[in-house]
């Protein structure tokens, strides 16, 4: 993704937040639903771009909510919980360890498999 791409991305996503948001009182759980699929979006692109690969926009999300849950365990059991309360930024950093974690923790597994076979 060049730069021109990537800045694309970010204002749409950036056009997606502030619309919900405009929205929010209106969509009541539709609202929270929509922005937890942004935010989970946003963590498997990051943990995509990180370990040099390629995801679809869903498995982009299905690793971000992998990502959220595995983190925010490990967060919760080091007593760092408080990072996920930073509303957006806390979620993604979260999201991101715990996506590389969950990554590599499936990585280790495949290439096990394969050495087993």
């Amino acid at each position: 993704m060049n730069n021109k791409s990537l800045g694309t991305f970010i204002v749409i996503i950036v056009a997606i937040v502030v619309g919900l948001l405009i929205l929010a009182p209106l969509t009541g759980s539709i609202f929270n639903l929509l922005i937890s699929l942004v935010i989970w979006a946003i963590t498997g692109w990051l943990v995509g771009k990180l370990v040099k690969k390629d995801f679809s926009l869903l498995v982009n999300i299905a690793i971000g909510l992998i990502g959220g849950i595995v983190g925010s365990f490990l967060f919760g059991l080091l007593n760092l919980g408080w990072v996920s309360g930073i509303w957006l930024v806390g979620n993604i950093i979260v999201g991101v360890i715990g996506g590389l974690i969950a990554f590599y923790v499936y990585q280790a597994i495949q290439g096990r498999r394969q050495r087993v076979v």
